[in-house]
Parts: structure tokens; sequence; C-alpha cells
């Protein structure tokens, strides 16, 4: 025990002297652990006061890829040691670190898993109804009314800033999008952000900054945000995309090219926008280009394609519901006048949307959420001979 004591004390040295602000921190939490199991309860409740006031003072980072590697390693520590609480706890954390990153059908799947559970806590619960409610209201599912409403629930009886503000900034987010009245949402996001600046969080406190702003509720202009809210609410568009592309958040990123309002960026906007498969903001970029007097704009996906959550083509979903009759591939190419080969590619397209491994996983998914085909894929009629 002196000798992981000694070790970490040479740690902190390191980190102080080279000005690592979240190393140093991370060093102090594990100096008053291995004290306090020392038995020098005196010394650890020191150093436990030190790491939180290092910590809050670093704030929140949004380091995704790092994220990644240290959440699936904690829910890999939490399965081997009968942890369930917190492996789940830690797949909610997952879920939102995948929508970020533009992964908004893994993070659907992730989170849809947690809700099943037949015995999850509130603090669980909460992230993953946002999440799948911010998937739903970028993607314009009309589902995403019930589960706002049921996260806001949850979040209000805790009255914790970190349940409440991402409850308040989906709430605010799906009123702007769908050109509904924000007053509500605004004094929702007005409080949580009183709230926020007592907190050294940057990412909340901008975030809820920006959004106050875009909903002219933003008295003054706060400092000590994250980088790219604080470019957006300046207004520099161009220099927050340039910010959330560094950070791998591509819808961010879109927002904030189409923005802009200058064709280019607007143009690369709606191509991300339709690459994720968000039709209220591929809606709003070609209003945006249609504005400018242009006409010649890159037609989107189906109508039938954007209606279901997983980006099926119309000729998918008529496979996909063959596969659910338990239809074999040649039966399929049969069925629909094509070549084996061409039903092979559709399949291999299906179960890579859908995440899922087997045909069985495939039909199941298509029976729980109805997807059938559009009248219009029924199969040709046979020519007259």
């Amino acid at each position: 025990m002196e000798e992981a004591i000694t070790a970490r004390e040479e740690s902190l040295g390191l980190c102080q002297s080279t000005g690592n602000r979240i190393k140093e921190g991370d060093a102090l939490r594990w100096l008053s652990r291995l004290l306090w199991f020392g038995g020098n309860k005196y010394a650890a409740d020191k150093y436990a006061a030190e790491a939180i006031a290092v910590l809050e003072a670093s704030g929140a980072s949004r380091e995704l890829a790092n994220a990644d590697r240290y959440i699936n390693e904690g829910i890999v520590y939490c399965e081997e040691r009968d942890l369930g609480s917190w492996a789940t706890y830690m797949s909610a954390l997952r879920a939102e670190n995948l929508l970020l990153q533009g992964d908004w059908q893994q993070a659907t799947n992730v989170a849809e898993a947690i809700l099943r559970h037949p015995r999850i806590a509130p603090v669980t619960r909460i992230p993953a109804l946002i999440v799948l409610a911010r998937a739903r209201s970028w993607r314009g599912d009309p589902r995403v009314e019930s589960t706002l409403n049921e996260a806001y629930a949850l979040a209000k009886m805790t009255g914790e800033l970190q349940r409440l503000g991402p409850i308040a900034l989906a709430r605010a987010e799906f009123a702007w999008l769908n050109g509904n009245p924000a007053g509500l949402a605004a004094d929702e996001l007005e409080r949580c952000y009183a709230q926020a600046e007592k907190h050294a969080d940057q990412w909340m406190r901008g975030e809820l900054a920006f959004w106050l702003s875009r909903l002219d509720r933003l008295k003054s202009v706060p400092d000590r945000i994250a980088a790219p809210f604080a470019l957006q609410i300046s207004g520099d568009w161009r220099g927050a995309a340039t910010a959330w592309k560094a950070l791998g958040c591509p819808y961010e990123e879109a927002i904030a090219l189409a923005e802009t309002r200058e064709e280019g960026d607007v143009r690369t906007a709606l191509a991300i926008f339709e690459r994720l498969g968000t039709g209220p903001m591929s809606n709003r970029a070609r209003r945006s280009i249609r504005a400018t007097g242009i006409r010649k704009i890159p037609l989107g996906a189906q109508a039938r394609t954007r209606n279901n959550p997983h980006g099926l083509t119309n000729r998918e979903l008529h496979v996909l519901s063959l596969l659910a009759e338990g239809r074999r591939n040649a039966e399929i190419a049969r069925r629909l006048f094509v070549a084996d080969k061409t039903v092979d590619h559709h399949v291999s397209a299906i179960l890579a949307k859908l995440n899922v491994c087997s045909r069985g996983e495939a039909a199941a998914i298509a029976n729980q959420l109805g997807l059938r085909p559009a009248a219009s894929q029924s199969a040709p009629a046979k020519r007259q001979q």
C-alpha cells in the first residue's frame, strides 16, 4: 500500500508540473482512495476535496473516441463482476456517445434494449429515453412526443440539472424543428440555465445558452462555455462547423453549415442530413437553397425510405416482408423476377441497416415495427403468353 501511495504522489507531481488538470484530478482521486483503504481518513478526505475542486474546474470534454473506449471497458468490467445496473447505466452513456457521432441506428438499438429491461432505475431510463427522443425528433418520427413526456416526468422528480438539462434541450429543439411556439420550453431552459451558471460544465452551460439565444431569451453572452456554442452564439457558423467536425459530431456540423446561408455550405449540410436520415433538417436545407433562386437541388430519399426508422428502400422493405414470411432467397428471387445474387445483395443491405446478424432477427424487427412494402412494390404481374 505504501508503494502504491508513493507512486501516486509521484504521478501527481508530474501531472501538476505538466499542467494536465484531468490527470491531476485523477491522481488526487486515487490518492484519496488508497489513503482511505489505508485507514488515513483525514488525508483521504483532504485529497478527495482537492480532486473535486480540480475536476469540477476542468469541466466536461467531448473526446468521443476516448469516451467510447472507457465506456466499453467499463461495461465489460461491470458485466464480469455481476454489476448489472452499472453496466446498464454505462450502456446509456454509450447510446449518448453513438448519437453524437452520427450512428443513430445503433444509438437507438442500445437505448431500446435498455428500455426493454424489466428492472431499470430512473437515472438510467432517463438518458435512454432522451437518446431515443432526440433520434426520433431528428428523423421526424411522430412517436417522439410520448418519449419526451415520459423522460420529462422522470427527470422532474430528480430535480437534478444533469437530468433536467438534457430533456429541456431536447424539448426546445423539438419545438424549434416543428415550428411550434417554444414558450414553455424556453421557460424550462431558463430555469436549467440558472442552475448551470453555478456549475463548471461548459458544455451544458453552452448548449443551454445557445438554445436560449436561438429562442431570443438569452440576456447576455456567458463566459466560459464550450467553443462550438460560443462560436454559434457569436454568429461564426463556419467556425462552429469546423469545431464540430473536429469533435466528430456530424449532425451539429451540418446544422452550423446550413446556418451560413452560403450555397456550398448548405449543399454540404444537405448531403450530411441525407446521409444521417434527418427529414426535418433536409427540408430546411432545401428551402434555404431555393430561397437563393437555385432550382437544381439533389433529390432526397423517397418518402417511404424516410418514413421508416431504419432507412430501408421500398425494394428492401418488400424483401424484408418476404423474409418475415420465412421465404428463402431463391424463392424471393422468383417472386420478384430478379437474379438470386440481387436478392443476396438486398438481404445483406437489410441486415446491415437493421444492425442484425441473422434473417430471424431481421424478421423479428419487421414484425415489431410493422414494416411492410409499399403497394407500388408488389411483385409485377407475369406477362401473358
